[in-house]
Order: C-alpha cells, then sequence, then structure tokens
C-alpha cells in the first residue's frame, strides 16, 4: 500500500493489439476520492498514434491525503470507434501515534536518581517515521541525560522504549511530561 501523504507511481500499459494503425489515440484517467494526480501530469492526455502491436507505458504518480482504498479507472479512445478500460484499487494508510510513561521510582529521595519510562507505539496501519520525543523535565529534577530523542522508523503495530533519567533535587510532587511528534 502507498502511505498518506507520499507519492505512489502506477504504470498503465497501453497497447495497440490490432493490424492497424490507431490515430488519434487519447488516455483518460480519472482518480477517485480522496486520490489525486501528484506530478503535475494532466488528462486527458493525446497519445497520438499507436502502431499496430506496438506498446507504451505511461507512469503516472498519486497521493492521497486520507487513509482508505480508492479506485483509479483510465480510458483508453482512439479517433475511431475503438475504447479499452481498465480500473485499480489503490490503498493508502498510515501511523497512529501512542505515548505512554512510566516514572521509576514514583517517590524518591533528594539525591536518587528517577527514571522515565517513555513507550512509543504506532498503532497504525502503516510506519512512522523520525518521531520525536521529548522529556519536559519538571523543577525539582536535574536532568542527567538529554530530554529528547529521535526514532528514525517505527514500523505498523511495533513499539519503541526510551529511558529518560534525573535526579531529584527538591522536596514534592513534580509532575513530569512527554510529547511525541512523527
Amino acid at each position: 500500500p502507498g502511505i498518506v501523504g507520499r507519492d505512489v507511481e502506477k504504470v498503465i500499459t497501453i497497447s495497440n493489439t490490432g493490424d492497424a494503425d490507431a490515430e488519434g489515440v487519447v488516455l483518460e484517467d480519472m482518480p477517485s476520492g480522496g486520490l489525486r494526480i501528484s506530478d503535475g501530469q494532466t488528462f486527458p492526455m493525446n497519445i497520438g498514434t499507436l502502431a499496430a502491436g506496438e506498446t507504451r507505458d505511461v507512469r503516472v504518480r498519486f497521493t492521497s491525503d486520507a487513509e482508505g482504498n480508492f479506485e483509479n479507472k483510465v480510458v483508453l479512445r482512439d479517433g475511431g470507434a475503438a475504447t479499452a478500460q481498465s480500473s485499480c484499487s489503490i490503498e493508502f494508510v498510515k501511523g497512529a501515534l501512542e505515548i505512554t510513561k512510566v516514572c521509576e521510582p514514583a517517590k524518591a529521595n533528594i539525591g536518587s536518581q528517577v527514571q522515565f519510562i517513555v513507550t512509543v507505539t504506532n498503532s497504525g496501519r502503516g510506519p512512522l517515521e523520525n518521531v520525536v520525543v521529548v522529556d519536559e523535565y519538571p523543577a525539582g529534577i536535574k536532568p542527567t541525560s538529554k530530554n529528547s530523542a529521535t526514532l528514525p522508523l517505527i514500523p505498523a503495530g511495533e513499539s519503541r522504549e526510551i529511558i529518560f533519567t534525573g535526579t531529584a533535587s527538591e522536596v514534592g510532587t513534580h509532575n513530569n511530561s512527554v510529547r511525541a511528534t512523527a
């Protein structure tokens, strides 16, 4: 499947299986719903003359901003009465970001190390790339590790764990938050 927001290339093979040249050949491409042509090609496309027995490939790039199955229909016509059509479906998927966090220990003495264990999960059907995770250390916790990490790839259905660390430096209740973007 394609990934939402990225191009997918489709090859349309057109053939003249007759014994005479086909003149005035025109190709129409009709994407449905949220599917759109992304490479600047315009349709109907004038193919011109297609010699007897000749085959040509036309490459078209598509994209979608939505998840789903989209139908793509093509129709080939010549200047006479000949017509051919075909269709195919193109599926687009996307990742879905979930994040959880555990603080260990939940209670710490001043000077004790604390860990913030962050689990980033892709619960979608497509991959997540370049996921940036930022841990906002609260006042009262002195960082002993970087407060951010980049995860290059989280495939669909998989999780990654990151551990941020700090030292308790003040008495009190400290709320620690984390955010992730893909």
